[in-house]
């Protein structure tokens, strides 16, 4: 369940807690994960928005209990302003926790239909 907030100087907090229920990796069962994330967004001049997170993440698997976290960082922007529907986006998620992978690099183009 999302939930935003407007901050003083036109940045917003953004969190969202998750909980799911999965099945077991190597038995028959059921167990829970447990996710959240803490995302700060600040709009920049030229149609630039940044974003800064906290993420974290407790797979609760009897087999394997895996706890992650990372710090993500990622710029999205409108290239042209007659098209404003189509947004870029690139960043690094940054690994907190020996089972969250190092670093990772992302780009991406997104249409708003």
């Amino acid at each position: 369940m999302p939930i935003s907030f407007a901050l003083p100087l036109d940045f917003t907090l953004l969190l969202d807690p998750e909980i799911d229920v999965l099945r077991d990796a190597t038995k028959p069962g059921q167990h829970g994960n447990f996710q959240t994330l803490a995302n700060f967004r600040h709009a920049l001049p030229g149609n630039v928005t940044a974003y800064v997170e906290l993420w974290g993440q407790i797979d609760n698997d009897p087999a394997n209990t895996t706890k992650q976290a990372s710090l993500d960082l990622s710029l999205s922007w409108i290239a042209w302003p007659d098209q404003p529907s189509l947004q870029f986006d690139a960043g690094t998620n940054i690994g907190l926790t020996p089972a969250t992978p190092k670093a990772r690099v992302f780009v991406g183009i997104s249409q708003r239909f």
